[in-house]
C-alpha cells in the first residue's frame, strides 16, 4: 500500500473534525442532562492603605521678624486612599521647650491639634491635600537666635 492511501484516512479524519460545527461550539455551553453549563469568576482587586508626603517645603534656616518672633511658612503635599484619611505629627525636634505656634493659612481644611510638645494635623477624606501652616516660634531662655535650622520634624500617624 502506499503512503499516501494510509495518510488519506487520517487527513480525512483530520479535516472532519477541523471542519465540523460541533467543534466549535464552546466546551462550557454542553451541560448535563441538556442543562447549560456555566461558570462565574470573581476578582478582588485589593488595593493596600496608602498615605504619602509628596512635598514638603519649608525654608532651610527661619528668621526673625520685626518683634524677635521666628516665623516660616511650610507647605505640605499629602497623599492617601484611605477612607477616613490621614494624620500628620509635627514636632520641634531642635528645641523641644521653645514656646511654638502653628495655624492654617491656606490650603485644604484640616484640624490642628496640640499635641506632646508638637501638633498633629488631621485630614477627613482621601485624596491629594496641599496644607500651607504658619509656624511662629517665641524666642525664651534658651537663647533662640536667627537664623535658626528647620526645627520641625513631619511624621506620618496612625488614624
Amino acid at each position: 500500500m502506499s503512503t499516501l492511501y494510509r495518510a488519506s484516512p487520517l487527513l480525512l479524519a483530520g479535516f472532519g473534525l477541523l471542519f465540523s460545527p460541533f467543534s466549535a461550539l464552546a466546551e462550557s455551553s454542553l451541560g448535563v442532562n441538556g442543562a447549560s453549563a456555566s461558570a462565574t469568576v470573581r476578582i478582588r482587586v485589593v488595593v493596600p492603605p496608602v498615605v504619602r508626603v509628596l512635598q514638603d517645603v519649608h525654608p532651610r534656616a527661619l528668621e526673625a521678624a520685626t518683634d524677635q518672633t521666628l516665623t516660616a511658612e511650610q507647605t505640605l503635599v499629602v497623599s492617601t486612599n484611605i477612607r477616613q484619611g490621614y494624620c500628620l505629627d509635627l514636632q520641634n525636634t531642635s528645641h523641644p521647650g521653645t514656646p511654638w505656634q502653628l495655624r492654617s493659612v491656606g490650603g485644604d481644611a484640616v484640624v490642628i491639634s496640640p499635641q506632646g510638645g508638637g501638633y498633629r494635623l488631621c485630614g477627613d477624606r482621601p485624596g491629594i491635600h496641599t496644607l500651607v501652616l504658619q509656624h511662629e516660634f517665641q524666642p525664651g531662655a534658651d537663647g533662640l537666635a536667627a537664623p535658626l535650622p528647620w526645627p520641625v520634624r513631619t511624621e506620618l500617624a496612625s488614624i
